[in-house]
């Protein structure tokens, strides 16, 4: 590979900074908007969209760090909000798809499958105050078989739909004893 060119190009709406390498079809590319968006990583030369790594900083201060494929978030990366809000996982398509971990910054943490940008599959999130949900999730929900257990040693095993307790479960006290409970829709029966 041969360096063959660096140049800045000034148009009305940004600023772009170009290297260029001969023999190469994904090259570095800086790129700042008048609005204050920035682009620092790779671009294909054949379609001009951001391709390969990169990251991108959108005037509101989020920040995307990671892999690029058609002008998209696609592969491994991390977003950053400006609250504090961070995830790392997998991308598809410019959303939040396979596995990964939201971060937020009241301490809540998710780690698991994500589909289109939300929750969705087999997941952990746990809250500050050390309760602890394991289980499936849909749409950012609790949805299906889990088990949610609070920080004095308490415990449910059993179903959720749409984030509500729902049909048959069991509750553990903190000494292993059992209760079995029947919920309809977040009521218990």
């Amino acid at each position: 590979m041969v360096f063959i060119s660096h140049f800045i190009m000034i148009y009305r709406e940004m600023r772009v900074e170009c290297r260029i390498w001969l023999w190469k079809l994904v090259e570095i590319m800086i790129k700042t908007w008048v609005n204050g968006v920035t682009y620092e990583g790779q671009w294909s030369t054949v379609t001009a969209l951001k391709h390969g790594s990169g990251t991108y900083v959108w005037k509101s201060g989020q920040e995307y760090e990671g892999d690029w494929k058609n002008g998209r978030q696609n592969g491994e990366g991390t977003f950053t909000w400006p609250d504090g809000d961070i995830y790392e996982g997998e991308y598809k398509n410019g959303q939040k798809h396979g596995k990964g971990k939201l971060t937020c910054a009241n301490g809540t943490i998710y780690q698991g499958d994500f589909k289109a940008d939300k929750s969705c599959g087999l997941g952990t999130q746990s809250w500050p105050k050390g309760d602890k949900y394991e289980g499936y999730f849909s749409d950012n929900k609790e949805n299906g078989k889990g088990t949610y257990t609070w920080d004095d040693g308490r415990k449910y095993l059993g179903v959720w739909k749409q984030g509500k307790r729902h049909e048959k479960g069991v509750f553990y006290d903190p000494e292993g004893n059992q209760v079995p409970l029947e919920w309809s829709n977040g009521q218990l029966l």
